[in-house]
């Protein structure tokens, strides 16, 4: 947009004036604003294109930083203060072993991320709240992340649901979650979850109140996935009960004990097998995450 073409004054309109001032002054996000100013010439905003699209962004390295423009062309500095101001970030977010998520909020004018990626490192619920605009996000990783409140309190599963209201999968790994309110849990997720992973629970974890989760909600595709034999015999009891209730229209939970053969997991494996043979799926659908974009 050429700064020299916007209006000076408002054009003629009959629509109220101080309407029209007010929708202006007051545009939620830069989207808005961009259809706003495709639907009439009065919108038009210098302070519109202050704001620094990008598809992408995340880091290469502790200290690399890369974003992707619409192009597909990638930029890569070093540290977030030389980061452009007013990011729009468009599609993904997704940062590795870092800790500077504080740091990048600042930066960032708007987020209406599809996904967003977080492994080892920590993130305050303020700043997930700033990153998450519950209408777009899509999909959710977490691998040995914290998603805590100011006072350090670890946010609870069905908390982090109540702020997804359009999300598809999510995929937990190494920190779970707490899910405190089974009730809470069942009332904020978003008809459009599809996939749920939970990998490497914890030995302290409440199991049961999530298994009565998953009962809750037979059309999500489930996969549980365990590294030892914390919380063993629950997972049994609750695998044979699957078998035993047999095919139905939805995908049975996948539980799965890896570095050791149980006999016990093989019925709920070949039940699943069955399942997806019968949707002419293969046997493991899960969703994924693009990580590859900054490459």
């Amino acid at each position: 947009m050429d700064l020299q073409q916007i209006p000076v004054t408002p054009p003629p309109c009959h629509f109220p004036s101080d309407v029209l001032r007010w929708m202006k002054a007051n545009s939620p996000n830069p989207r808005i604003s961009l259809k706003l100013m495709k639907i009439c010439k009065y919108f038009q905003s210098e302070r519109f294109l202050t704001y620094f699209p990008v598809t992408a962004i995340g880091n290469s390295s502790v200290d690399n930083i890369g974003y992707k423009m619409s192009d597909n062309s990638c930029h890569y500095v070093n540290g977030v203060d030389k980061l452009p101001n007013k990011l729009w970030i468009i599609h993904q977010l997704g940062f590795f072993n870092v800790n500077i998520i504080s740091q990048l909020v600042p930066k960032i004018g708007f987020c209406e991320a599809k996904i967003l990626c977080f492994v080892n490192t920590n993130v305050f619920f303020t700043e997930f709240q700033i990153l998450n605009v519950g209408e777009y996000l899509e999909s959710l990783y977490m691998e040995n992340t914290t998603l805590k409140y100011e006072n350090d309190i670890v946010v609870p599963f069905e908390i982090i649901l109540a702020f997804l209201p359009k999300v598809e999968g999510l995929i937990f790994k190494s920190i779970i979650p707490p899910l405190k309110s089974l009730q809470a849990a069942k009332d904020a997720t978003s008809s459009t979850l599809s996939n749920v992973i939970i990998d490497r629970i914890p030995k302290d974890y409440n199991i049961c109140t999530f298994l009565q989760y998953m009962d809750n909600f037979p059309n999500i595709s489930f996969k549980v996935l365990l590294h030892d034999t914390h919380n063993i015999k629950e997972l049994q009891a609750y695998a044979k009960k699957v078998v035993k209730k047999g095919l139905t229209e939805f995908p049975p939970p996948l539980i799965y004990l890896y570095q050791k053969s149980h006999k016990s997991q093989m019925p709920l494996l070949k039940l699943h097998e069955k399942f997806h043979e019968k949707q002419n799926k293969n046997l493991i659908n899960d969703f994924s995450f693009d990580f590859g974009g900054l490459n």
